[in-house]
């Protein structure tokens, strides 16, 4: 659930204070997400304690935990606007392949594991006559 929607769900339970806080909270997020609690209390002119009891009625196990919450909330609704900027047009079909499979690629190669990927390189590389490269240990190829 995003904090706008929590915020909304729980404003019945909140306090005038912590109303304050929630209100700050959805005006600028980005002191919440970059902030301290005292920093957050001052400019809602609230307390430290006040703060944390609102983290924990919105069911975070702290601020930290609402702080990471706000994060990535402002993470998510910058990365359509990021997507939007490198997507290519519509009707580009060769560009929408292209960054579909790259995608694809940088994902496959997020998941590979690094050193089984350098042995089967080694491996493929010796088979087919090839000296593996020496720029990985200082010129040992014992390193693979």
């Amino acid at each position: 659930m995003d904090m706008a929607t929590l915020l909304t769900a729980s404003r019945g339970r909140l306090t005038t204070s912590e109303r304050r806080v929630a209100e700050h909270l959805l005006a600028e997020p980005q002191s919440v997400a970059f902030g301290t609690v005292a920093t957050l209390a001052k400019a809602t002119r609230t307390s430290g304690a006040t703060i944390v009891r609102l983290a924990s009625k919105l069911g975070f196990d702290g601020f930290s935990s609402l702080q990471a919450s706000v994060r990535d909330d402002i993470a998510s609704r910058m990365r359509p606007a990021v997507e939007r900027i490198h997507a290519p047009a519509p009707g580009d079909t060769v560009g929408q392949v292209l960054t579909v499979e790259s995608r694809n690629l940088q994902a496959t190669l997020a998941s590979l594991d690094r050193a089984d990927y350098e042995r089967a390189v080694h491996r493929l590389a010796m088979t087919a006559g090839f000296s593996p490269p020496h720029s990985r240990s200082a010129g040992r190829e014992d390193s693979w």
